[in-house]
């Protein structure tokens, strides 16, 4: 497991982006020239696991779900796209990645525990940047989740940094845009921050950092709304001391959210069909 110190904990404490269960390592790969963005026209079964024999996929659009972790899955917005009739293929970053985002109409990259500047993910990470940036140059929309928003941010011109200090738990977001991203409250779980590509534009910050950004059919955001009561046990359990040292109650956190479970699925929902309304993917408002 990959910590990372973070510099308003107590001496000794580590925080991280949140537990993993594994990950595998990856080149630095300089962000390359990409188009000019244009704005848009218009527990389940197995989060891996291949659609059901005698499923019919012809004539469903078809996602891209790229996860970084076993135990960090599209979850409930991965359920919201199902829901809508998208044929959602999951895969694992370092064991697999697609070359042509052109055979997808939509990708949603998830979190991760390290940071997209990390040496040791270079090598299957390379392959992440290249896919996003070939997405971007054939219009293919992305969201972006935690490392996957910093992952676009990396891939097409921005930057990725230590924040000033960790933001663990759930928090409200101050949003320029509450069509899109609501002000929450959203669950986070990270020691980076995200400078966004010259041409995005920024609609939710906290006062750590960016929290949303949108770029072309694009959308970035810091936060995790597909978190479920699962997730935020199995990462808070794994990381009790640290969560201990840094004065942060993981019974607390696991608590608010089984509690706030129901509404949390409603605001992930919602904010999954803006995201699609916003890359003009959404078929009509009675979806949405």
């Amino acid at each position: 497991m990959v910590l990372f110190a973070s510099p308003n904990a107590p001496k000794g404490a580590q925080t991280h982006h949140k537990p993993a269960a594994h990950h595998k390592p990856a080149a630095h790969h300089k962000p390359a020239a990409h188009h000019p963005h244009a704005p848009p026209t218009t527990r389940t079964p197995h989060p891996h696991a291949p659609p059901e024999p005698g499923t019919d996929t012809m004539g469903r659009m078809r996602m891209l779900g790229i996860v970084h972790e076993q135990d960090s899955a599209c979850e409930m917005l991965g359920d919201r796209a199902r829901e809508l009739g998208w044929d959602l293929e999951e895969i694992v970053a370092s064991e697999a990645m697609p070359t042509d985002a052109g055979a997808y109409d939509a990708l949603m990259i998830m979190g991760a525990s390290p940071s997209v500047n990390d040496d040791h993910i270079q090598p299957w990470f390379r392959r992440e940047v290249a896919l996003i940036q070939d997405a971007d140059a054939k219009g293919v929309p992305i969201l972006g989740i935690c490392f996957g928003a910093q992952a676009i941010a990396k891939a097409l011109g921005g930057e990725v940094t230590r924040s000033s200090e960790p933001e663990i738990g759930w928090f409200d977001v101050e949003t320029d845009d509450p069509d899109v991203v609501p002000s929450g409250p959203w669950f986070e779980w990270h020691v980076d921050c995200i400078t966004p590509p010259p041409a995005a534009n920024v609609i939710a910050r906290s006062k750590v950092c960016v929290q949303a950004y949108t770029l072309g059919p694009h959308l970035g955001v810091q936060f995790h709304p597909e978190v479920t009561p699962f997730n935020v046990t199995e990462w808070s359990t794994a990381e009790t001391h640290t969560l201990k040292q840094l004065g942060i109650s993981g019974e607390a956190m696991i608590e608010q959210t089984v509690r706030t479970h129901s509404e949390a699925r409603e605001r992930a929902n919602r904010f999954f069909d803006r995201f699609l309304q916003h890359a003009g993917l959404a078929a009509d408002d009675s979806r949405v």
